[in-house]
């Protein structure tokens, strides 16, 4: 992202959270998250540094949190081109999003708790670096 300096950047992807940090000083603004584990082989790579995550995660879990990712882009996506890349604002609209997600599955029952744990996780663990005072004076 270094060679691409002065940029607003959102990162749908694992730790992309920690990817952001690094290079907060050369970017404009990002929003990256934490974990995101969209097969089982993520969740085995995430136990191996932490071996009580999701203990009852099932495949089925995981095929619904990826389908709620993949609604949460199309919705951030169309957001964000529709308010001209503001990234604060995405931001902001993306974990109410999440929350809405979250709150719709805890109220159902029959719904995953799995499932709206990893959203939960997902809200938490986002990231917003926004550097616009800096880009606005320099």
């Amino acid at each position: 992202m270094a060679s691409i300096p002065d940029k607003s950047w959102i990162l749908f992807s694992c730790n992309s959270n920690d990817l952001l940090k690094k290079c907060e000083s050369t970017i404009r603004s990002g929003i990256g998250f934490g974990n995101l584990p969209t097969d089982i082989s993520d969740v085995i790579g995430i136990r191996e540094f932490d071996s009580s995550y999701n203990p009852d995660i099932s495949e089925p879990d995981i095929l619904a949190f990826r389908e709620s990712i993949n609604y949460i882009i199309v919705q951030t996506v169309s957001y964000f081109v529709d308010h001209n890349g503001d990234s604060s604002n995405t931001y902001v609209f993306i974990k109410l999003l999440i929350t809405k997600l979250y709150v719709q599955l805890s109220l159902n029952n029959s719904s995953s708790k799995i499932h709206a744990n990893l959203l939960f996780e997902m809200k938490e663990d986002s990231l917003l670096i926004s550097n616009l005072d800096r880009h606005l004076i320099g």
